[in-house]
């Protein structure tokens, strides 16, 4: 993992985003200050060609970089696109799998934000 500075302990969600589209068992893991805006965002540029994203699990956190990274070093190899590019934030995996790391995480950083939802 990469050293931390100091806007990397900024608190925000951490993500996991779905597009029906991509195809089965990929997910984006990211993170934002406002899940909403970033839900728009992911569908109005089209991310990865599709518009059809959505949060599916998120979760509060003081440090949102820190639990995104590691996040990013459990799941694997980020996923490799047909052009041969790699997109670092989607990756092939279970999505149990995806949850259970985001949730166990999590729980090292206290959550930032009040329960509840962001939408």
């Amino acid at each position: 993992m990469p050293a931390l500075g100091q806007s990397d302990y900024d608190a925000g969600w951490v993500y996991i985003a779905v597009s029906r589209k991509l195809g089965p068992g990929l997910y984006k893991i990211g993170l934002s200050r406002h899940l909403k805006s970033r839900c728009d965002s992911l569908n109005r540029k089209s991310y990865l060609g599709y518009s059809d994203w959505y949060i599916a699990h998120y979760r509060s956190v003081s440090s949102m970089r820190a639990v995104e990274w590691r996040l990013h070093e459990c799941l694997g190899v980020p996923y490799q696109t047909e052009e041969g590019g790699t997109e670092r934030e989607v990756f092939k995996v279970p999505y149990p799998k995806a949850v259970r790391y985001l949730d166990k995480f999590s729980k090292h950083f206290k959550p930032a934000y009040p329960v509840g939802s962001p939408f």
